[in-house]
């Protein structure tokens, strides 16, 4: 098998992948693809078809609806357990800046537009017999990377230890390197790292499992290994790979089909009825004026207020020819009924707002069915977010519960005040725990979120000492 196979679910759902990337990249993008999105009318020269394509307003629904449920995941900040020593560490877990909550919303924009990532948890080699504070100068500690999903090109699982558990997977890279042509210049040349669960010797002779990592180059005739190494954790390779799918239900490697790509394609179909109306609109929205009776030499070449027709014959009709038909109101009644559908299909940003006042149970109610897709796609992410960072801790050779959960309270619905006095007459009477109350309290929206039970007694007591 070369080294540039594809997995059979890769080569499935890529299309679909490359279809959903199109789309939420908008307009210039979709122009570009030209055919593949809007096809060719009958008898159209090329010139002609460009024109067509660039009438073609492209109606951004669905990169619109990737942002408006990115941002309910984000409306509230994610819950974070970890060891005091990774503290510092969240600020940048991807050795080039990126915090871990930045991370997370890259992993949740991921997964709205294919619903498929991978995580690596590395760690850069170490200098041997490096002390703490040398690890420390090296910039020694774990890393995070996100793959996307069309850069794991092919993964394999099998039984090691008496589970099932990933023992292979094969990631394309696209690096940087120098220009061999260009002193000043660089390349971007392709290369291929392959993460190996290890379980025999070159021999053939089973062997304790171990995680072995290979990156692969082109040398212009072959793909050769260029790098190979062993990632130690406390001295010990790894019996597992620290590589993390992330997916709609899980962490499971399968490939689910990107649950925004009904929207797309909607999205895609509303851009064809654009099309054709501007397409008609460009030929039928200005009167055309004609004269009847006239000799061709003898027709007038100009038209305005300032231009006089006479023609010494009796017989000459003139007037303008004017679009009656319905044709356009054909297509603008299809646009609206295909808005219509993406606003069932997820775009509700793009649904008019009813006038009169709605409940926020009212309208949590309308959006039940992104809201509990929504919730599965973000319990999903924390998943594999809390998996890597206990993969992180082990490395950091720290002890401590850690976990990562981001907000599935997706609709604003702040507490009304008969609901809080009935609280604070349930607590004052010892019926309710402060525990209880604290959490019903940032439940709604009254207590800030990052504020522990813990912080909110110690300022009721210090206020209240400072008090006449």
């Amino acid at each position: 098998m070369p080294i540039d196979t594809h997995h059979k679910e890769y080569q499935r759902m890529s299309e679909a992948w490359m279809l959903m990337r199109d789309v939420v990249a908008g307009e210039d993008r979709i122009h570009e693809r030209g055919e593949a999105y809007l096809p060719r009318l009958g008898g159209q020269d090329p010139d002609e078809y460009g024109a067509y394509v660039r009438r073609a307003g492209f109606y951004g629904a669905t990169q619109r609806t990737v942002d408006g449920l990115s941002g309910m995941v984000f409306r509230r900040s994610a819950i974070v357990q970890m060891p005091d020593a990774m503290r510092a560490w969240a600020e940048d877990v991807t050795l080039d800046g990126v915090s871990l909550d930045s991370f997370a919303e890259s992993l949740i924009e991921e997964q709205l537009v294919v619903s498929r990532a991978g995580i690596l948890v590395d760690h850069p080699p170490a200098r041997q017999n490096a002390t703490r504070a040398q690890a420390v100068q090296d910039n020694q500690r774990p890393f995070f990377t996100i793959y996307q999903a069309e850069t794991i090109i092919f993964w394999r699982h099998g039984q090691v230890n008496n589970k099932t558990q990933l023992t292979h997977v094969r990631l394309r890279e696209n690096v940087e390197v120098p220009s061999r042509e260009d002193p000043f210049g660089s390349d971007v040349v392709q290369q291929y790292r392959v993460l190996d669960l290890v379980t025999e010797d070159q021999d053939g002779n089973p062997v304790p499992a171990y995680y072995r990592q290979q990156v692969y180059m082109h040398n212009g005739s072959a793909w050769v290994v260029v790098d190979e190494v062993v990632p130690l954790m406390q001295g010990a390779p790894l019996d597992y790979i620290p590589f993390i799918f992330v997916g709609p239900r899980g962490t499971q490697w399968d490939v689910s089909k990107p649950i925004l790509l009904d929207l797309a394609h909607a999205n895609l179909s509303h851009y064809r009825t654009i099309a054709d109306l501007e397409h008609g609109a460009h030929f039928t929205a200005l009167p055309t004026p004609y004269v009847f009776g006239v000799p061709p030499d003898e027709a007038p070449t100009a038209i305005g207020p300032t231009e006089l027709w006479s023609s010494p014959s009796t017989e000459v009709t003139v007037g303008l020819l004017e679009f009656t038909g319905q044709g356009l109101e054909a297509l603008e009644k299809r646009r609206e009924s295909k808005e219509a559908h993406m606003a069932a299909l997820g775009a509700r940003m793009l649904a008019p707002e009813k006038k009169q006042a709605e409940a926020a149970y009212t309208v949590a109610m309308r959006h039940s069915g992104e809201i509990s897709l929504l919730a599965s796609l973000a319990n999903a992410t924390s998943e594999a977010l809390t998996q890597a960072l206990m993969i992180a801790r082990d490395w950091f050779n720290a002890s401590g519960d850690v976990r990562m959960e981001l907000n599935t309270d997706f609709m604003p619905m702040p507490m009304d005040p008969a609901m809080l006095k009935e609280l604070m007459a349930a607590w004052q009477g010892g019926g309710l725990a402060f525990e209880d109350l604290h959490r019903n309290l940032q439940q709604g929206e009254i207590i800030s979120e990052d504020r522990t039970a813990e912080d909110v007694q110690a300022d009721v007591q210090d206020e209240a000492t400072a008090m006449p």
